[in-house]
């Protein structure tokens, strides 16, 4: 059992089809990222002077995760989620590392005011 499963206290219960579609959105901006990597790469590939064939594998490996994302987020779009389950996100986005990635999700079915969209990046800054 996890952790999560373990604790039993309710804390922040949010609509479960709202959630749902909160994580379809976060995977599909995962979806973008990697097509905007693929793309890059693919240039500065193709540009290099001498590309390896194994290069290109790995650059048809990312477009695989890409796909996979997508279908992912669709799916979470698509599920029927039944009228009336709520999901404890306060509860669930404890677990997670990334900050502004549980804050979204935290969020998900409740005001978001307060809450940076603009930069998922932000999870990492390097610039």
């Amino acid at each position: 059992m996890t952790p999560i499963a373990q604790e039993k206290e309710l804390q922040g219960l949010a609509p479960g089809a709202e959630v749902f579609d909160q994580v379809g959105d976060e995977i599909r901006t995962l979806a973008d990222a990697t097509l905007r990597l693929q793309s890059v790469l693919g240039e500065m590939l193709v540009d290099s002077e001498t590309p390896f064939p194994t290069d290109f594998l790995h650059l048809q490996e990312i477009d695989r995760i890409t796909q996979t994302l997508e279908n992912l987020a669709q799916f979470m779009h698509a599920l029927h989620v039944p009228e009336g389950l709520q999901l404890d996100t306060d509860l669930a986005a404890k677990y997670l590392p990334l900050k502004q990635l549980a804050d979204r999700l935290r969020a998900a079915g409740r005001s978001k005011k307060g809450l940076d969209d603009t930069a998922v990046s932000g999870d990492l800054d390097l610039f």
